[in-house]
C-alpha cells in the first residue's frame, strides 16, 4: 500500500523531470519566457505538493502556488522565496495560451533554474526529515 511518503517521492521525482527540462531549455534564448515559466511553475508546484503530502497535509488539485505556500505556512513550514514563487502561478494556465508582455516577468529567465533548485533542496530536506522520523530513509 502506497503511503504519503511514497506519494511525496513520486511528486518530487516528477518535479525533477520538470527541472531537467527547464535546465535544458533555459540557455536557449529562442525559447519563450512563457515556456520556461511553465516548466518552472510546474516544478515548484510539484515540490510544494510533495512536501505537503509528506506532512500528510491535504491539498486540492490546482495550480495556485500561493495556496500551496499558504498551506505550508499554516503547518509552520517556511517555504524559501515563498512570496516570490507566487508570481509563477500565471505561467500554469494564463501564459500557456497568451503572450507575456516583453520584460514583464517578475522572475527573469536567468533566475528560474536557481529558484527551482532552492525549492527542490528545501523539499528534499523536508521529505528526508519525515522519512527519518518514519525510519524510512530511502530518499
Amino acid at each position: 500500500m502506497a503511503t504519503n511518503l511514497d506519494f511525496a517521492r513520486e511528486l518530487a521525482t516528477a518535479a525533477d523531470r520538470d527541472l531537467l527540462v527547464l535546465r535544458k531549455l533555459a540557455p536557449d534564448l529562442d525559447i519563450p519566457i512563457e515556456k520556461l515559466g511553465f516548466e518552472c511553475q510546474q516544478a515548484v508546484e510539484k515540490y510544494l505538493k510533495a512536501v505537503l503530502a509528506a506532512y500528510d497535509i491535504e491539498f486540492r488539485k490546482m495550480h495556485d502556488i500561493k495556496t500551496l505556500v499558504d498551506a505550508a505556512s499554516d503547518a509552520k513550514l517556511t517555504v524559501p522565496d515563498g512570496e516570490r514563487l507566487e508570481a509563477l502561478t500565471p505561467f500554469a494556465v494564463e501564459f500557456r495560451y497568451h503572450t507575456l508582455p516583453l520584460g514583464s516577468s517578475t522572475i527573469p529567465r536567468e533566475c528560474m533554474t536557481a529558484l527551482v533548485e532552492t525549492v527542490r533542496d528545501w523539499a528534499r530536506k523536508q521529505i528526508h526529515e519525515i522519512a527519518a522520523q518514519a525510519n524510512d530513509d530511502s530518499l
